[in-house]
């Protein structure tokens, strides 16, 4: 299995089980009464929007450059992930609707095993998948792998304060599961936004983050042969960076010896993350 397949198949397997547990919440929040269940429920369906981005990116990825697209076909993950974005920030307003209701009106909390032993595997699920994908990502150098698994750890948190939520509603303070409700449900807009602003940057062609450009320009000042990088530009084409720069040669050496060089640059910056395009103008060192 090469490490593209091995990256799918856990971003699969999230597809399904986010959409799996969005539903059986969802349903066991209904049944209960609780407004916490069902605001997790809207999470972990933001959580299946949200991974739709990452399959479609991987698949987006692997697509050639052809004559309509000669830059590759990035931009359309980010303009999938800015649909995404919306459907999350709906999620959270309703999640936000729900709670409100919830405080309003009679709060009677049904407390059976269902809720709990939905909670309690979807836990056990997440503590094992994040487990399994820190181990994948180190492994397949996949800084999303990573990524995705500390945001399982969120939700694990999350999941627990809600059966915290259920049974202190249910026998010591009613509101408190609305207000637990609440606070998952602006966890859901600052995902959905943080999702939005991400992915219309990313469209839109803004700058990449400093931190990455500090890091192209320590490799390539560290090549003595060359003076530079002047007029370095980092900007993203998607979700991916293209990078160029100028860079200043001794005008006698060999044009072969300088392209070898100018090889060993590139390849170096593209094995910094998210950099996909690296582009060099050589030009003579000025004279003194």
């Amino acid at each position: 299995m090469d490490k593209q397949k091995k990256i799918m198949w856990p971003l699969y397997f999230l597809t399904a089980m986010s959409l799996t547990l969005a539903l059986l919440k969802l349903w066991a929040g209904y049944v209960s009464g609780s407004s916490s269940l069902r605001s997790m429920g809207l999470n972990n369906t933001a959580d299946f929007f949200y991974s739709i981005i990452l399959v479609l990116g991987m698949w987006v990825s692997l697509q050639p450059a052809d004559e309509n697209h000669p830059e590759g076909h990035y931009r359309y993950e980010s303009l999938v992930g800015v649909g995404v974005g919306l459907l999350i920030l709906l999620s959270g307003m309703l999640a936000l609707y729900d709670a409100y209701l919830a405080i309003i009106g009679e709060r009677l909390i049904r407390l059976t095993a269902l809720p709990l032993v939905i909670l309690g595997g979807s836990i056990a699920i997440k503590i094992a998948f994040s487990w399994y994908l820190k181990q994948l990502g180190e492994t397949a150098n996949s800084p999303a792998l990573v990524a995705i698994s500390r945001d399982q750890l969120g939700d694990i948190l999350a999941d627990g304060s809600v059966i915290f939520a259920l049974i202190s509603a249910r026998y010591l303070w009613p509101v408190l599961d609305p207000i637990i409700a609440s606070l998952i449900g602006i966890f859901i807009l600052k995902i959905g936004y943080d999702a939005l602003r991400e992915n219309i940057g990313h469209l839109t062609g803004e700058s990449a983050s400093y931190r990455l450009q500090q890091k192209a320009r320590e490799i390539v000042a560290r090549e003595t042969e060359f003076d530079g990088p002047y007029h370095l530009r980092a900007h993203h084409v998607g979700p991916k960076v293209f990078l160029s720069f100028v860079l200043r040669a001794d005008g006698n050496r060999t044009l072969s010896k300088l392209h070898a060089e100018e090889e060993k640059i590139r390849d170096k910056l593209l094995n910094l993350d998210l950099i996909e395009r690296v582009y060099i103008h050589l030009e003579p060192k000025k004279k003194q």
